[in-house]
């Protein structure tokens, strides 16, 4: 299972920006996202229900993949330490990118921009601790720190540590919080 988990990763760097592009960038392109903050909800109650529209459509897109796992468990005895933390894992990487494509998407009005700012802000939080590697050098401990895949990697093993499930919990309220804060500032413009 666990290559499946890779792949899910590497998949979602590129996948889960353009889901997420349009987000916030489209209402501010089509002129709908005045109405919809004169409504009487928050900026952060906007950027919430986008957020969990997205995360809904990701629950069942990685839910699809059950299937595997249960053909694994007919076919043989998987542990299933790792399998759940592997799920446990995309689900948590899953929801971090699509905060950051939620934030991309809350400071452009292009879909575009969105999309190709999204996806370098995940790449290069996802694939940082492999750069030293790529120039020769020693593993740095703060490339591992600020990496998505490191934090993963862990969780995808089955050892579920509290340090990697706040890591991604931080990205995900703090790139939300930075679009509520994105949204709020169109006020006073």
């Amino acid at each position: 299972m666990r290559p499946l988990f890779e792949w899910m990763v590497f998949l979602f760097t590129i996948i889960l920006p353009a889901i997420s592009m349009r987000l916030l960038a489209e209402e501010r392109k089509m002129g709908t996202l005045e109405l919809l903050l004169t409504l009487p909800v928050t900026e952060t109650e906007v950027v919430a229900g986008k957020f969990l529209g997205a995360l809904g459509f990701l629950g069942i897109a990685t839910g699809l993949t059950l299937a595997y796992p249960v053909l694994v468990s007919v076919l043989g005895n998987p542990d299933l330490g790792p399998i759940v933390g592997g799920y446990f894992g995309v689900l948590l990487i899953g929801a971090a990118y699509l905060a950051v494509g939620l934030l991309a998407s809350a400071w452009t009005g292009s879909q575009i921009t969105a999309f190709l700012v999204a996806i370098v802000i995940c790449a290069t939080f996802t694939f940082v601790d492999r750069l030293p590697e790529a120039l020769g050098l020693r593993s740095l401990e703060a490339a591992n720190l600020m990496s998505f895949n490191a934090h993963f990697r862990s969780i995808a093993r089955g050892v579920i540590d509290t340090r990697d499930v706040v890591f991604f919990l931080s990205v995900i309220v703090g790139a939300m919080a930075l679009a509520s804060h994105s949204l709020e500032s169109r006020k006073w413009k």
